[in-house]
């Protein structure tokens, strides 16, 4: 999943990522950790914020990309 890409997680929320926190940030084939979202409809209560301008959902959560970024 990247950038753009829109995902519906578990209980039905739909979102469109605007970033990508990697489990080891160094190394270039890491698996993602969490994402940054903009939520399109209602907020689910497992999203959380680290004080910026998105809230962050865990890659955990997510059940499959909706649509591809071009």
């Amino acid at each position: 999943m990247k950038v753009g890409d829109l995902i519906e997680c578990n209980g039905g929320h739909r979102a469109v990522i605007m970033g990508v926190e990697k489990l080891y940030p160094s190394h270039p084939d890491s698996p993602a950790r969490s994402y940054e979202v903009l939520w399109l409809n209602e907020e689910p209560s497992y999203s959380y914020s680290h004080g910026g301008k998105f809230k962050r959902v865990s890659a955990f959560a997510v059940k499959r990309v909706v649509s591809h970024a071009k």
